[in-house]
């Protein structure tokens, strides 16, 4: 994560994110691991295609590797990857059987262009893009490339919201409001919500952005104390974390 071989590190791995290639669940395990090192977030945070951030207060500039993945080349095993997973997300999103009226699509909040960060070439941005593409596999209890993606996401974001001003950071994309979108469609019930699984992770998540001043807005707009409502009297620590979301979005 550190040096000039990071920027080839990182960017190559972002690629895979926005080409939403099969091998994107892998990236993300790859990129949580990372982030188990304090040291390492910051960086990931504040990545760009053409900056790597170096310890605390110095900047250094490298050129992106021309022997890795070159920006709008696709070579043909991967072009023909994408559309492939492209195809089968289409497909997927159609055939979902509209049985019950508490089903909705993906939440699409309109967020304040204040509220943007500049870089869309961003790994935040990468993360979101792929999230919002990956969402219908949410509501399947069949396990996806697809699904673990957005689980392995959950967990980095899990390891990144360790701070109030990473939290703000996340909360000027539309990542929460993706999350909440994981407790509003798991077709698990709650009792099955087992330590380390994806709705135990986006609880976790959801209550530290919901303890910051940016988060608590993004997530008001986004009905969650709505949908955590729903796991008030379950017991355990769902329960508990979906009380403290509420309590700190009521908060104002």
């Amino acid at each position: 994560m550190f040096g000039p071989g990071s920027t080839a590190l990182i960017e190559s791995l972002v690629q895979i994110i926005r080409l939403k290639l099969p091998e994107t669940y892998l990236v993300c395990i790859c990129l949580m691991n990372l982030s188990f090192l304090d040291d390492a977030i910051e960086p990931m945070l504040n990545y760009s295609p053409f900056t790597v951030e170096i310890g605390a207060n110095s900047k250094h500039v490298y050129p992106l590797q021309q022997d890795g993945f070159e920006r709008n080349k696709l070579n043909t095993r991967s072009a023909r990857l994408l559309r492939t997973r492209r195809s089968a997300i289409e497909s997927f999103s159609t055939a979902q059987p509209s049985t019950s009226s508490n089903k909705q699509t993906p939440i699409r909040p309109s967020i304040h262009s204040r509220s943007q960060p500049a870089d869309s070439s961003s790994l935040l941005r990468a993360l979101e893009s792929m999230m919002q593409v990956y969402m219908p596999f949410i509501m399947s209890k069949v396990v996806s490339v697809e699904r673990e993606a957005i689980r392995w996401t959950i967990g980095l974001m899990r390891n990144l919201t360790k701070t109030d001003e990473n939290c703000a950071s996340i909360a000027k994309t539309n990542i929460p409001c993706l999350i909440t979108c994981v407790i509003r469609d798991s077709p698990h019930p709650i009792v099955r919500w087992t330590e380390d699984s994806l709705e135990d992770w986006a609880l976790l998540v959801l209550s530290r952005l919901a303890t910051n001043y940016d988060g608590k807005e993004v997530l008001n707009k986004c009905d969650a104390t709505e949908i955590v409502f729903r796991i008030i009297g379950t017991g355990g620590i769902h329960e508990t974390r979906a009380n403290s979301i509420i309590l700190s979005l009521a908060g104002g």
